[in-house]
């Protein structure tokens, strides 16, 4: 177990095995925006894991060899700003319902 910082800004915390990540860890970007949680062999995303993008993009499965394969979830996050922004140019009473719904769970 450790902490790796890369030259790329990027820093690994978890297992190693011969100097290389293996086993559980996590890769994320000193900014925070990226992240990859999950499995490691030699080096390389393999087993189930979940990436996160800075787009709001996030996937949940599995990887091979650092590439995604096998069963995997991808979500994309719904920009509610521009949702909303229609929403009240359209019909300005809206407004109010849509913030009542969101702050009312």
């Amino acid at each position: 177990m450790g902490i790796l910082c890369l030259n790329n800004g990027y820093i690994y915390d978890g297992n190693f095995l011969a100097g290389k990540k293996h086993g559980r860890g996590c890769l994320f970007s000193d900014d925070k925006k990226f992240k990859f949680e999950g499995n490691w062999i030699d080096d390389e995303k393999d087993g189930y894991g979940v990436e996160n993008f800075p787009d709001g993009t996030k996937y949940e499965g599995y990887f091979e060899k650092g590439k995604k394969n096998g069963k995997g979830e991808l979500y994309k996050m719904l920009e509610l700003k521009n949702f909303l922004n229609f929403q009240i140019s359209k019909f300005p009473y809206c407004y109010f319902f849509i913030f009542f719904y969101i702050f009312s769970y």
